[in-house]
Formats: structure tokens, sequence, C-alpha cells
């Protein structure tokens, strides 16, 4: 899914993929298809507001 709220709530963390119009997270890592990155306090909220407004909720945060 591509609805891109999240590049819009947080276009720090979040880019479309101009190959296959997805969103990608921007220098993550990717494994079996997860992009996982670690940010720090000053995106966090971005990254919230990111979460809040995916209506596929497919962006999960880990809150160490």
């Amino acid at each position: 899914m591509g609805c891109a709220y999240c590049v819009e709530a947080a276009p720090s963390l979040f880019q479309i993929n101009n190959n296959d119009g997805k969103v990608d997270l921007i220098g993550s890592k990717e494994k079996n298809g997860i992009q996982s990155l670690s940010v720090n306090d000053a995106l966090i909220n971005e990254a919230k507001e990111a979460a809040k407004l995916c209506p596929a909720k497919t962006i999960i945060l880990q809150i160490k």
C-alpha cells in the first residue's frame, strides 16, 4: 500500500519509491521484507504521528 500519509507526517523518515510507488523507510535495513530503523528522540514524534495516521497499520513502533 502507498497512501503516503506517513510521508506527509514524517518526511524525514518516509519517501515514495519511484520504482514501485510504495513508501520506503529512509535509511532502514530490510530483512524478510520488513524495513526497520532506530530513530533519535528528535524524530520520535514524527514516527508516532506516521504510525497513528497509517490506515494499513503497517508502521510498528518499539520504544525502548
